[in-house]
């Protein structure tokens, strides 16, 4: 997977679409309880992306490479050199456990059902909630059809979301090498989960769709002139590091 700034830049073309969703990001803030495992979300469409976040989080080895890509950002921050141990960019020594199709998923259902649930959760009606859709499809379109951008693939979301995170939270590049090691323990954690297994293909989709149009958005605003965007872009980080069980 290639540097997230190549997202961020494409984000800048975006800005329209960024600003109409970002105008209504501050009323989604309706609690939802994800019943797979009682924790709290800002809405409906959040929870089957958080469970899917979870199935990850349990494997050591993710954590182990997710906490010292985020040492990482904090080095940057303080303007400090990076130094990645071989043992997070490389391999592990028996190799990756899994292909990256094995968390390639067939998208169902209609694609506008998370941007619709977000602008319902920001109470959005008649013109403004159609032209927050279709931002968000636009936002999304455009990640998905970067060339190193694996569409319908659960790990490709995950890392997106997680990377953008880690850049907008604590700035610089975090380089390649690790985006990478980074999105091979996802899928590794993945590929030996099975809890998310059970979820359809509509609710993957649901989660994959979420993840994509958090990282997408998150890495346009943190770009923006207002300071007001660049704001709730970190917000937006700080959430989505909590999430993957990091402490911003």
């Amino acid at each position: 997977m290639s540097s997230t700034t190549a997202i961020r830049l494409l984000a800048r073309g975006l800005a329209l679409s960024l600003l109409l969703l970002a105008s209504s990001l501050h009323a989604q803030y309706t609690p939802y309880t994800n019943t797979l495992n009682g924790r709290q979300f800002s809405n409906m469409y959040a929870a089957h992306a958080d469970f899917l976040i979870s199935q990850s989080i349990q494997r050591g080895s993710f954590q182990m490479r997710a906490q010292a890509v985020q040492e990482a950002g904090r080095d940057v921050m303080a303007g400090q050199p990076v130094h990645l141990p071989p043992q997070v960019i490389a391999p592990p020594a028996r190799g990756w456990n899994h292909d990256i199709s094995a968390t390639d998923f067939v998208a169902r259902g209609d694609r506008q059902t998370v941007p619709a649930e977000m602008a319902d959760a920001a109470r959005l009606e008649g013109r403004a909630r159609q032209e927050w859709i279709d931002a968000a499809l636009t936002l999304q379109q455009a990640v998905e059809t970067m060339p190193d951008f694996r569409r319908n693939n659960l790990s490709y979301a995950m890392t997106l979301a997680l990377g953008v995170a880690i850049q907008v939270r604590y700035g610089g590049e975090i380089g390649d090498a690790a985006e990478d090691a980074l999105l091979r323990s996802v899928n590794d954690a993945l590929g030996d989960a099975e809890g998310w297994r059970n979820m359809s293909a509509a609710e993957l989709t649901r989660a994959y769709d979420t993840l994509v149009i958090t990282g997408g958005l998150m890495a346009g605003m943190a770009e923006m002139d207002d300071p007001a965007m660049r704001a709730m872009a970190r917000d937006m980080a700080d959430s989505t590091l909590q999430a993957f069980g990091l402490t911003p």
